[in-house]
Formats: C-alpha cells, structure tokens, sequence
C-alpha cells in the first residue's frame, strides 16, 4: 500500500493555556516522489513545523499538535490533486513521449492538468470531487494510526486512486494526440499561405458557400466559378481517386488569390477544421463572414424544414438578392 507504520513521538512541552502543561505533538517523515520542494513550501504556509535534508530531498520531517491533523490533511490532499498530479503528467508525457521538447512536454501537460479539472466530468466513473473524498479519507485513515512516523505520499496515491492514474495516462495520449493534430493543421495552414503568398492578389471577389454537403465558389455576379486547369491537375495528382471537394475549392480560390472573400457558412454541424474555419485562416484579412445574405437565409430555412438527415438541393443564388 506504500505506507510504512511505525511511531508517532509525543512529548512534555509546557502550555499557558493548559493548566495541565501536557500537549501531544506528532511526527512524521513525508516522502513525495514529485514535487517536494514545493510541499514543503506549502506545508510551511499553513504553519507547520518541518525539516528537509538534502542528502533525501523527497524527505520531509513534519512536526504538528494532535489538533492540527485535519489542516495536514488538508495540505497533502490540495497538493496531490495540483503539484503532484502536474509533475506526475509531465514526467509521464517526457517518458511515453521524449519525441516532444520541452516547450511542448509543458503545453501538452497544461492541457491534460486542466482537462482533469472539469468537476462535471467523469474520471475513471468517480467525480473528481468523489476522488478528492477518496485521498482525502486515506490520508485520515493513515493519521488515525498512532503507531506511525512514515508516509509514502506516492504509495498512497496509487494504491487509492490506480484507476485515475490511468484515466490520467489515457488523457496524456488525447491530448498529445489534439496537440499533434493542431501541429499538423497549423504547418499545413502555413504551406497555404506561402503558396498564396507566391500568387499576385487579383482584383476579384469570390462567394464561398459551405453546406454540410457542399463547397462552392460563385462570382460577384452569382456565376459558378470552375477552373479545368486546377481540376485536372487535382485528378492527375489524385492518381485515380476521387477528388476532395475542400481541397479543391482551396486550390481554386489560391490560384486566383482574390482580394475577397465573402464566406457564407450554413453548416449545422462542422468538423474541426471547418473548410470555412481554414479559409479564414489562410486568407486572413481578405476573408469576411456574410452577415446574412438572401441566399444564406434560404439555407437557413430549408435546414428548418428539412427531415433530420435529408440532403437539401443545390439552390442558386446571386449574392445581394
């Protein structure tokens, strides 16, 4: 279990305000694999008494009255589920995934620290605040026994809480896998604006219209827009398989590289990244959202009326009708 039993010290020590000049101090040594500079820290904070040895610097001699066992408790409880749990996520991250440096270690255990936090959420079927009771009772459990001077802080936490450590691990790997997802998106993000960079802005104005089944370009006059030259060099690249919709249409509005974008965005339920999303991101200051165009209203409204999962038809518009 991780903890060792042995002697809790009492002593004499004289107390104006008892008659009786008797008062039960306790002792014990704290050992935290993470973290224990700032346990002692902490420790020290709430005012109790306690001593460190750099030759055992995960060691921590604390020493407190019998009626100060609760505000210890409470200590060690706000200290496993904040400093602890955040060096035990990095030193986790750092062994399951040394591809990653420094910078992103630190950022990929920021995300998984404050995904834990949410108290709404179930981690491992308990609520964190249900966790919290479980560590919390450990520890009064620990302190209950008089017989003891050790406390393996480490032990405690993955003897009474194994399953949460393992909801940890498995959020490290979610998070590690949105951050290289992110990563993915925004160097191919910056792939697009370099090729835009390379084309001369024109002085057209283009009507991007994304539907949960469609993306097309129209003109200012409300023409479909196409472009055979990018098409075909789309299937040749594609050798055989059918060409994106998405990537398409991005090739398209590159190489005629605009001087704006209107984008009109009627998708009810879009996947990250949105094409819309990505042309904002692409084309920047070029880009604006329709404010609610006729045609964006008709899609709108069709959408209402529209059985759950029935496709709506191509409907064309000329945008400012």
């Amino acid at each position: 279990m991780g903890i060792t039993r042995i002697a809790s010290a009492q002593y004499c020590q004289y107390d104006a305000n008892n008659r009786e000049g008797m008062m039960t101090v306790r002792i014990a040594n704290v050992e935290s694999e993470f973290a224990a500079k700032v346990l002692a820290q902490k420790l020290t904070e709430a005012g109790l008494a306690i001593q460190t040895d750099e030759a055992v610097p995960q060691r921590i001699r604390v020493e407190w009255a019998g009626e100060s066992t609760q505000l210890l408790v409470d200590v060690l409880e706000a200290f496993v589920f904040t400093d602890w749990q955040y060096e035990f996520i990095d030193k986790k991250i750092g062994a399951l995934h040394p591809y990653l440096n420094s910078d992103e270690q630190e950022y990929v255990a920021l995300l998984t620290f404050h995904a834990l936090k949410n108290e709404e959420d179930l981690i491992a079927g308990s609520t964190v605040q249900d966790w919290h009771t479980k560590i919390r009772l450990a520890f009064e459990g620990i302190f209950e026994e008089r017989e003891q001077d050790r406390v393996f802080l480490d032990g405690v936490v993955r003897f009474r809480a194994r399953e949460y450590l393992a909801a940890v691990e498995s959020t490290i790997h979610d998070m590690v896998d949105q951050f290289l997802t992110d990563r993915e998106y925004e160097e191919f993000v910056s792939m697009l604006r370099f090729m835009l960079d390379a084309q001369p802005a024109t002085s057209q104005v283009l009507n991007v219209y994304c539907s949960d089944e469609l993306v097309w370009i129209c003109d200012e006059n409300g023409e479909l827009v196409r472009d055979s030259e990018v098409s075909n060099a789309a299937t040749q690249v594609s050798e055989g398989e059918e060409v994106n919709a998405e990537d398409l249409a991005m090739s398209i509005l590159i190489t005629r590289s605009p001087c704006k974008i209107v984008i009109h965005d009627s998708m009810t339920d879009p996947p990250w990244p949105s094409f819309a999303e990505t042309v904002e991101r692409v084309f920047l200051d070029r880009a604006t959202r329709c404010k609610g165009c006729a045609a964006c209203k008709t899609f709108e409204n069709e959408e209402q009326r529209l059985p759950r999962g029935r496709k709506r038809a191509h409907v064309h518009h000329t945008p400012g009708e």
